[in-house]
């Protein structure tokens, strides 16, 4: 009989950085979250939050101008269009990615799409950014509300982004 033992807290590290759409898993060297109340101050945190880790590890500029800026779009998002009262950030590092995951127990709203003729509005734009600025990325429903996701890789590529529709 094989005895089972619960899953370590390293181990549950491990698993929560893995991406079930990837035939590798991502196996971070480094991991960091925070979570913050969703609120319009919470943008600014988070991207000084990231600022600081990915400094710690050494990250590359480009890179990490990137990550502020997907950041910045994904915590936007979840403060204005989830309806959560947190909003839980996730970067991990391996030696060739850097994930950033957005969590929240909400459901994002599609926002208003502009009309004709409104080619300056103010939002609309931010998964586009992360689209152009990331390897894959994707917005998925869980048990718990939604998670947004963008993987990066550690030395800027400039090709198109993956989008993919699994959790």
């Amino acid at each position: 009989m094989q005895t089972r033992y619960p899953p370590s807290p390293r181990r549950r590290l491990h698993a929560a950085a893995l991406e079930p759409s990837f035939r590798q898993p991502i196996r971070p060297s480094a991991l960091a979250c925070c979570t913050l109340p969703a609120a319009e101050q919470a943008v600014s945190r988070a991207r000084a939050f990231t600022k600081a880790r990915l400094a710690a590890w050494r990250v590359g500029d480009e890179v990490a101008d990137a990550a502020r800026v997907i950041v910045s779009e994904l915590v936007t998002n979840t403060v204005r269009h989830s309806g959560s009262t947190n909003v839980s950030l996730r970067l991990a590092h391996s030696c060739s990615t850097v994930r950033i995951e957005v969590l929240d127990k909400g459901l994002w709203r599609v926002p208003d799409r502009p009309g004709q003729g409104e080619d300056i509005a103010e939002g609309g734009r931010g998964l586009h950014l992360v689209e152009a600025l990331s390897q894959r990325h994707g917005v998925h429903r869980t048990p718990t509300g939604t998670r947004a996701w963008a993987l990066l890789p550690e030395t800027p590529s400039g090709g198109p982004a993956e989008t993919s529709n699994s959790p």
